[in-house]
């Protein structure tokens, strides 16, 4: 099972998603997230044993104790690695600090079960697209690129992705509050 943990977004930010993306599509050479699959990953664990998800759910429980529901905005677009060959846009959040000290938490439990730590820092971000090719200078002319809807992080959950030619299948495998 290909595997992540996550933070899901509600529809209200979903639609609001959904009227930004629109702000770019005449930008040819992206390939569009659909609302409904943009969600706050935490931690990718990839490819996992089925028998394995008991103990990431008892690593999830570890992970959570002391973590409080926390609201977070989003605004300001970026790309990965940069812009002179974006790969990725994405969407930036504030506060961050919340979400990074419940990602570190959620890392150091996985890590005692075998999960690789990753070597990049953590930027929280939303995913909103992946460039195929070309340059993006239309992102830094857009101008606000916030929303106004807040999420209440009350929830994190481990996710199943599944591939297929249509786009990725996201079904929750484990919910666990905050």
């Amino acid at each position: 099972m290909r595997l992540f943990i996550a933070i899901s977004l509600n529809s209200q930010l979903q639609q609001e998603l959904t009227e930004l993306q629109e702000k770019f599509r005449a930008l040819k050479g992206i390939r569009w997230v659909k609302p409904q699959n943009i969600h706050l990953t935490l931690n990718f664990l990839g490819e996992v044993d089925e028998q394995r998800i008991p103990l990431i759910k008892e690593a999830m429980q570890r992970a959570v104790p002391g973590t409080s529901p926390f609201l977070i905005s989003f605004g300001g677009l970026g790309v990965f690695p940069n812009l002179k060959a974006p790969r990725v846009i994405w969407l930036g959040l504030s506060p961050e600090k919340e979400v990074i000290v419940l990602q570190q938490k959620l890392e150091k439990e996985l890590a005692k079960i075998g999960f690789s730590v990753e070597k990049r820092k953590f930027h929280p971000h939303l995913t909103l697209g992946r460039v195929k090719r070309g340059f993006i200078k239309k992102i830094g002319e857009e101008g606000d690129t916030s929303l106004s809807s807040k999420l209440r992080v009350d929830k994190i959950g481990l996710i199943q992705s599944k591939l297929t030619p249509e786009g990725p299948i996201y079904s929750v495998v484990y919910g666990i509050n905050l």
